[in-house]
């Protein structure tokens, strides 16, 4: 559902949008409403800071008794001094000045993570793009 939405922003922009997901449902733990919070902003973020002919990946995976929900874009990337400070409260990275924001998504974003237990990485460098991966408790089948 969520997909659809910034599928179809990315299409518009000129960004490639893909997702990769097993066809039988993964359940996981999680308050509905403040996961799509999480994915939106992450998807939001992706789309602003990712060029046009450039390319957004979403893959979500079982990964033992956890999913993953991980968002890699071809964008602008995050310099190595931001990212030990990309969590915090209204921290901008260097290289997104020219972008609207508070920078407050991805501290929203953790703090969500963090009530559901999970855990969010984030692996980039500057104008190679980014890789984020929200990691949560897996629910039954």
């Amino acid at each position: 559902e969520i997909s659809e939405a910034f599928a179809s922003r990315a299409e518009q922009a000129g960004i490639a949008f893909n997702i990769e997901a097993p066809d039988e449902p993964i359940r996981a733990f999680v308050n509905e409403t403040q996961f799509r919070h999480a994915i939106c902003n992450l998807l939001d973020n992706a789309i602003k800071f990712t060029p046009e002919n450039g390319t957004i990946t979403v893959v979500v995976r079982r990964m033992g008794d956890s999913v993953e929900l991980a968002v890699n874009d071809t964008g602008i990337g995050i310099t190595t001094e931001d990212l030990s400070q990309l969590f915090n409260r209204f921290h901008r990275g260097r290289n997104a000045a020219a972008y609207p924001g508070s920078g407050l998504g991805l501290a929203i974003i953790k703090a969500i993570i963090d009530g559901h237990h999970g855990q969010i990485s984030v692996e980039s460098n500057a104008g190679q793009g980014t890789h984020f991966a929200l990691r949560v408790p897996a629910g039954s089948a």
